[in-house]
C-alpha cells in the first residue's frame, strides 16, 4: 500500500473513532443530565387487573395481591425499569466507547507504520 494512503487511512480511522467515544460521551451526558430519554430497551408490562377485585378468591390469590400491594408501595413503579434501561445504556456506551479507542488505535498503528516505513535505516 502507498504511504500516502496508509497515512490517510490511518488519519481517517482516527476521526471516526474519536468520533465513536466523543458522540457516546455527549449522548450518555444528554441522558444522564435529564436532557433526553434513555432508550427504552426494557418497558413495563401492563398487566391487567381484572381478576383480583372478586369477592370469592381463594386464600393465596388474596395473599398474592397483598403482597402485590405492599410491593407497590416499597418499590415505585417505573423503577426496575428505569435501572434497567440505565444500565443497558452502560453496557452499550461502554462497547461502543471500547469500539472507538480500538479504531483509533488501528490508525494511529497505520500512521507509525508508515512514518517508520518512510524513515530510511540508518547503519549502527
Amino acid at each position: 500500500m502507498d504511504f500516502g494512503i496508509k497515512q490517510l487511512l490511518g488519519v481517517i480511522l482516527i476521526v471516526v473513532g474519536l468520533f465513536v467515544v466523543f458522540w457516546t460521551m455527549y449522548t450518555s451526558y444528554l441522558f444522564f443530565t435529564a436532557q433526553a430519554e434513555f432508550p427504552q430497551v426494557f418497558s413495563n408490562s401492563a398487566a391487567a387487573n381484572t381478576g383480583n377485585n372478586q369477592a370469592q378468591g381463594t386464600m393465596q390469590d388474596q395473599i398474592n395481591a397483598m403482597l402485590g400491594d405492599q410491593m407497590k408501595q416499597f418499590i415505585p413503579e417505573g423503577t426496575v425499569t428505569g435501572l434497567l434501561n440505565i444500565t443497558s445504556w452502560s453496557i452499550f456506551a461502554f462497547i461502543f466507547i471500547y469500539g472507538g479507542i480500538k479504531i483509533a488505535s488501528l490508525g494511529n498503528d497505520f500512521l507509525k507504520r508508515s512514518s517508520q516505513l518512510s524513515q530510511p535505516v540508518q547503519p549502527s
